[in-house]
């Protein structure tokens, strides 16, 4: 007897959540002009040509404040990570002090490339599964596409292993950035 099972494994569910995009609603009771300098503070400056002086295995806050805007993110120094969580969002003022609210996860770009690779990538499996399929009945070397095919969908497979490595290394940051903001904004 087979088991139907109606939500998805512990496996898929932390495979699919590195897709989500998470809400960010932060109070703190300093003042918008106050939180924005503070983090400001936090963000460290680096340039293409130069790293910055801090530890190689402590991770680093970029991004920019600016206006009320914030697009921040934590990386570590010496490796870049297009994986990592952004944080997009707003401060405003309120009555207790300010408010942080926007979106945490992966950049835009990220999300849409990883969805059409992992699209393609099964795709071109099949295909040359049926290609091979194909000129084994047909007898050798009817199309010879099979081949490249199916070397293709194996070497793709790497866009599943990295999507998962560097998209669990990117959650990790995305939990620094988050207790670097809360304790900016001083946010119990």
């Amino acid at each position: 007897m087979t088991r139907v099972q109606e939500r998805p494994g512990p496996l898929l569910r932390r495979w699919l959540a590195l897709w989500r995009v998470h809400e960010v609603d932060l109070a703190s009771p300093l003042p918008a002009a106050v939180a924005e300098e503070r983090l400001r503070a936090v963000l460290t400056r680096r340039s293409w040509w130069r790293r910055p002086q801090v530890p190689r295995d402590r991770r680093i806050v970029e991004g920019q404040v600016r206006d009320g805007e914030v697009r921040v993110v934590a990386t570590m120094p010496t490796f870049g990570n297009s994986f990592t969580h952004e944080l997009r969002g707003r401060l405003t003022d309120t009555a207790e002090g300010s408010r942080l609210t926007g979106t945490l996860g992966w950049r835009r770009l990220v999300r849409v490339l990883t969805a059409v690779s992992l699209v393609v990538w099964p795709a071109v499996v099949v295909a040359g599964a049926v290609l091979a399929v194909r000129e084994l009945l047909l007898g050798a070397g009817a199309t010879g596409y099979a081949v490249p095919l199916l070397v293709g969908g194996v070497a793709g497979t790497h866009v599943v292993l990295m999507t998962w490595f560097l998209g669990s290394a990117g959650a990790a940051d995305g939990e620094f950035l988050m207790s670097s903001v809360r304790e900016a904004l001083a946010v119990r």
